[in-house]
């Protein structure tokens, strides 16, 4: 794969720990996909009103991770910063598709 950025003059970062990195990804938006969608607001609305409910269910996720040989419980403040610094009405690909009535990650339940 790092051929194909090569050559195509991208820059890329390659993680020493894969699995690590997925984690460090998914704690943010895994937590505030499934608060902007279920609140159906923009993230900045999730940090000043649901602010606990945020922190608790991203050290839910890092506790998962945990369970797995994985620490991202540093994250859990990395996020909230992210959270706070990001303009106020930003929200996330999950809460769009909600709002735009396109499926979301929220239908793959009825799958299973």
């Amino acid at each position: 794969m790092a051929q194909l950025f090569d050559a195509a003059s991208l820059r890329y970062k390659t993680p020493e720990d894969i699995r690590t990195a997925v984690w460090k990804k998914y704690i943010f938006i895994s937590a505030f996909a499934t608060l902007t969608s279920y609140y159906d607001t923009s993230i900045g609305a999730i940090y000043e009103k649901h602010f606990d409910e945020a922190k608790v269910l991203l050290q839910e996720i890092a506790n998962i991770a945990y369970a797995m040989n994985i620490d991202i419980y540093d994250e859990v403040e990395k996020a909230l910063e992210t959270a706070k610094n990001l303009p106020y009405d930003s929200s996330t690909s999950m809460h769009l598709d909600f709002t735009n009535y396109k499926a979301t990650e929220l239908e793959w339940h009825y799958c299973f």
